[in-house]
C-alpha cells in the first residue's frame, strides 16, 4: 500500500496575509517572517500547535500571537497537516506542475 503526500500540504501550515500592507512577525521562525500583502507562506511543521523552540521559556508565544492574528482576520489558515484540504494540493496552489514555487508564495523551513 502506497501513501501519497502532497508537498507542502502534508508537512506545512499554509497562511495568507489578508492585509493590504505587509505583516511583520518577528517572533515567528528563527529570524521572524514578513508576510507581503496577499502572500501565501507555507511554514514547515505546525506553528499553531508546536512552539518555535520548545527549549525556550517563552516558546509558546508564537502560538498565542498567531491565534490573535487569525482571530483578527489578518492571517488566514489555508491548509494544515491532516486538515480537510491536505488531500488536494490544487485547493491552495503553492507549487506549479513542475514543482516551482508560484509567484506570491513562499515555503519557510
Amino acid at each position: 500500500m502506497a501513501i501519497t503526500m502532497n508537498y507542502p500540504h502534508s508537512y506545512a501550515v499554509i497562511f495568507e496575509n489578508k492585509l493590504p500592507i505587509q505583516l511583520n512577525t518577528p517572533w515567528l521562525g528563527r529570524h521572524g517572517l514578513i508576510f507581503r500583502p496577499g502572500e501565501k507562506i507555507a511554514i514547515i511543521g505546525d506553528p499553531l500547535t508546536v512552539p518555535n523552540d520548545p527549549r525556550r521559556y517563552n516558546g509558546k508565544k508564537s502560538i498565542i500571537e498567531l491565534a490573535k492574528l487569525i482571530a483578527a482576520g489578518q492571517l488566514e489558515v489555508l491548509s494544515r497537516p491532516g486538515g480537510d484540504k491536505e488531500e488536494d494540493n490544487t485547493t491552495v496552489p503553492i507549487l506549479d506542475a513542475d514543482g516551482n514555487v508560484l509567484p506570491g508564495c513562499r515555503i519557510e523551513f
